[in-house]
């Protein structure tokens, strides 16, 4: 399956005030300690960040928000896209399992159904890293053509449902391995 998408358009969509306004109900309804969140930098987008969400004594941490219009639940469990592999020609390895990356949280929210799950972002990683062959084989393969700053590439990853990813998790954390349904 392949898709098309226009970094430049999304960024600027991710920024508008709805949509920091959604953000900061999923942060403030799952992290009551947080004080606020604040749209970080558009350079920061390359090192996963693009919101800091601050907490008392200035700790701040970085929020990577993926910004979905539709929720498909409905038609289909499979909701969320966890990149893989951010350049299919330079091997650049995709924002879910990149341990370079500043991101703390992620978070994946849908406009339409104001629906929102937030994940650790190391939990996550962890867990995709793990449990890659499980995603594969529950997951739907996915390769996205993105256009961005004069450019375009290809990256590669899967469209799975946050229960398996929660399954991982909650997997990785027992240190038991996952069974498909």
């Amino acid at each position: 399956m392949s898709a098309v998408t226009d970094f430049n358009a999304d960024l600027a969509r991710s920024q508008t005030p709805a949509i920091h306004a959604a953000v900061w109900k999923a942060i403030s309804e799952r992290e009551p300690e947080a004080l606020a969140i604040h749209p970080a930098h558009p350079e920061n987008d390359k090192i996963g960040v693009d919101y800091w969400i601050e907490y008392q004594h200035v700790r701040m941490e970085g929020l990577d928000v993926k910004i979905r219009a539709q929720d498909y639940l409905h038609k289909d469990p499979r909701t969320a896209f966890i990149e893989l592999i951010a350049n299919t020609r330079t091997g650049k390895l995709g924002w879910t399992v990149d341990p370079l990356k500043r991101t703390d949280w992620i978070l994946f929210y849908y406009i339409d159904t104001d629906r929102h799950v937030l994940y650790a972002a190391r939990q996550l990683r962890n867990a995709v890293i793990i449990y890659r062959e499980y995603l594969i084989g529950v997951g739907r393969p996915q390769t996205t053509a993105t256009k961005s700053r004069g450019g375009s590439y290809d990256s590669f990853g899967l469209i799975v449902a946050h229960r398996d990813l929660m399954r991982c998790i909650v997997a990785n954390s027992h240190s038991k391995p996952v069974k498909a349904d």
